[in-house]
């Protein structure tokens, strides 16, 4: 149901496979410089996919109801991270992503699909999200 991203980058000139994805999405892609993102505050929800140890110039204030899924998992939390939570917002761990992504790569090497299964998948996943401290409420989606 997406019908527009707004993209921050650090280098305009590079976002140019990331315009291309979202218009192969049906989906209109606003590009932006990152400087601008702390003037921001209409998003629902922002993804972050910098290094945990990039600062970013975020809103002080003003996040309630609005999330941040930040992929960087180590240092964690990120300063961003906790900055966005003490604003009001709320803030999910790039370690469910990180998990998410290692269980395709299991598919991958157990049966050479992503697409296929692995035996008792949901016990290796839900291990896999204790191991890096999601603990035992982490299921798979």
């Amino acid at each position: 149901g997406v019908e527009s991203v707004d993209i921050y980058v650090r280098d305009t000139t590079r976002a140019s496979n990331a315009i291309v994805a979202a218009q192969a999405s049906g989906v209109l892609a606003n590009v932006h410089d990152l400087a601008a993102f702390g003037t921001v505050s209409s998003h629902s929800m922002t993804i972050c996919t910098l290094p945990g140890t990039v600062d970013v110039d975020l809103p002080r204030q003003g996040l309630s109801g609005r999330s941040l899924i930040d992929v960087a998992y180590a240092p964690w939390p990120t300063e961003r991270a906790v900055a966005w939570q003490a604003a009001g917002g709320d803030v999910v761990s790039g370690l469910h992503m990180l998990v998410r992504q290692a269980i395709l790569q299991v598919r991958t090497f157990v049966s050479g699909s992503p697409d296929v299964e692995v035996e008792n998948e949901s016990k290796v996943f839900s291990d896999m999200g204790a191991v890096v401290g999601l603990g035992d409420l982490f299921e798979p989606r």
